[in-house]
Formats: structure tokens, C-alpha cells, sequence
């Protein structure tokens, strides 16, 4: 068994994501497919564009994703990088307005930019384990707390475009389990027409976890990326680090934390001898 290099990995997945966003975005230019290509979500007034995917946020987070990659595959070039980073946020911002995305791509690029010095990228390396483990409590605290004080979070919930009200909504529907459940109702616009109350919509990854797949399912998630965080900083493989971070953040504002074309960072091939060869090196950089 040979192994395989998580650098070919991301080349090709790069190859396939500039594919996928040409050929989805003609699609739409073309009318193609049927398609919501404009969500008007009431948000200040402004208008954010899926450009063909399903909703604004996916759009954002795969710009997102394919951004990252090119700056982790020639991250030794870092003034163009960090134009590149900029640019991408500007465009995410204005087109998407998908804040999962923009806030997520913002700490990737200060991160980013304090892996020029030595004693910062030492101690982020070291935090961010700690922080993807406080995730998921954080979220649920955050869900408690608006429950039973509403008005004390009402600024963060408006800021979040109302999200901790429909987590708290989605939460005492379903309430606790150990194993999960099912729950059809999440995302859909029937409970509306059910209950005459808000929908379920669940805009936040580990409170999703744990609805629908229970404490144990949540712990799991947590665990698998804890572990692999925790491989990468021993591999003192800093800019794939602050990859996986950013996925991981962007789980705490949206739900598409472990759709299947965000998984990339969680990739690596373990063989006999010894650990697949990493992105070399952040430091050799430096």
C-alpha cells in the first residue's frame, strides 16, 4: 500500500471544485435547471444570490472551501495569498451574505496572517483543540440561556438573524436523547402549517448532531474532529489546522459542517509504515 499525499488530494479536489462552480453557475446563467437562484431574506433589504445552489450559505461556504485550498497549496506565496483571502471575503460578503462563511473566512485569515509569527502560530496550534471541544457546549448553553432569558440575548439573536430563537424552538420540539430520532419536520416549511409557529429551521451543526442523532451522535462528531486537529498539530501542519478550524466554526452559524464537500481537511491516508506525507511544513515557510 502506498501512500498518498493529502497535497495530491487537494489538488484534485481543487480541479473538481473549479469544475463543479463553472459548471453549476453556467448552468444557472443559462437557466438550465429550475432552480431558487435569488433569496430576498429580508435582511436589511439586500438581496443574496445562491447563483444556482441550493441557498446562499452553501454558495458561501464553497467559495469558502475552494479559496482556502489554493492558499493552502501555495501558501509560500502570502501577500498574494492574503489578497486573495481578502477579495474572497468581499465577494462572499456582497454576493452571499452568507455570515457563516464570512465570519469563519475572517478568523482563517488572521490566523492565517499571525502564521508569520512563530510564538502566535505556536499558541493558536495549541488552542484550537481546546476551542473545537467547547463548540458544542457553547452551543447548547447558548440554547439554554435564550430559553430561559430571552431578552438578555435578544441583540446576539438579532445579530444571528434570529437564529438562537429558532435553535430554542427546534430544541423543545424534539428535546433529548441519547441516540437520536427522527425529525421531519426540521427545515420544512410544514410545522408552520401544523403548529402556526416558526419553523424549525437549525442553523448551527452540533445542535443539528444532537437533535438528530442524540448526545452520543454529537460526541462523536466533537471527537473526530478534536482527533484530527490534534494529528495535525503534531504534524506541525498549521495551515491545514486552521483549515478544519474554519470548518469547524462555521458549524456553530450553519449546518453544513459535514456535507460531504467540506469534509476535505478530515482526509488523510494511514498506511503501515508511518503517516501519509502532510502540506509540508507551515514553518519551512517562514
Amino acid at each position: 500500500m502506498q501512500d498518498v499525499s493529502i497535497r495530491k488530494i487537494l489538488s484534485v479536489d481543487l480541479g473538481v471544485r473549479i469544475f463543479t462552480l463553472a459548471l453549476i453557475i453556467s448552468s444557472f446563467i443559462l437557466q438550465f435547471f429550475p432552480t431558487e437562484n435569488i433569496l430576498n431574506l429580508e435582511r436589511d433589504g439586500v438581496v443574496r444570490y445562491s447563483l444556482g445552489f441550493v441557498h446562499p450559505n452553501t454558495t458561501g461556504l464553497f467559495l469558502m472551501i475552494l479559496i482556502i485550498e489554493i492558499t493552502v497549496l501555495y501558501h509560500r506565496w502570502f501577500k498574494s495569498c492574503l489578497f486573495l483571502l481578502l477579495s474572497a471575503l468581499l465577494l462572499i460578503t456582497r454576493v452571499t451574505g452568507s455570515r457563516g462563511a464570512e465570519i469563519s473566512l475572517i478568523v482563517y485569515i488572521l490566523f492565517f496572517f499571525f502564521g508569520e509569527k512563530r510564538i502566535l502560530k505556536k499558541w493558536i496550534s495549541k488552542l484550537i483543540p481546546l476551542v473545537i471541544f467547547l463548540l458544542a457546549p457553547i452551543s447548547l448553553l447558548l440554547v439554554q440561556a435564550f430559553q430561559s432569558n430571552p431578552s438578555a440575548l435578544n441583540k446576539l439573536n438579532e445579530l444571528l438573524s434570529y437564529r438562537l430563537s429558532f435553535l430554542t424552538n427546534a430544541f423543545n420540539f424534539y428535546g433529548f436523547t441519547w441516540f437520536g430520532q427522527d425529525t421531519p419536520l426540521i427545515g420544512q416549511g410544514t410545522f408552520w402549517d401544523l403548529y402556526g409557529s416558526q419553523s424549525l429551521w437549525v442553523d448551527n451543526q452540533y445542535i443539528l448532531t444532537f437533535l438528530q442523532n442524540g448526545l452520543i451522535g454529537v460526541l462523536l462528531l466533537v471527537v473526530l474532529y478534536i482527533y484530527r486537529s490534534v494529528y495535525l498539530h503534531k504534524k506541525n501542519s498549521y495551515i491545514m489546522l486552521i483549515f478544519l478550524f474554519s470548518i469547524c466554526l462555521d458549524g456553530l452559524i450553519e449546518s453544513q459542517m459535514i456535507s460531504f464537500f467540506a469534509l476535505i481537511p478530515l482526509l488523510g491516508v494511514k498506511t503501515k509504515k508511518n503517516y501519509s506525507e502532510e502540506i509540508v511544513n507551515y514553518e519551512e515557510s517562514n
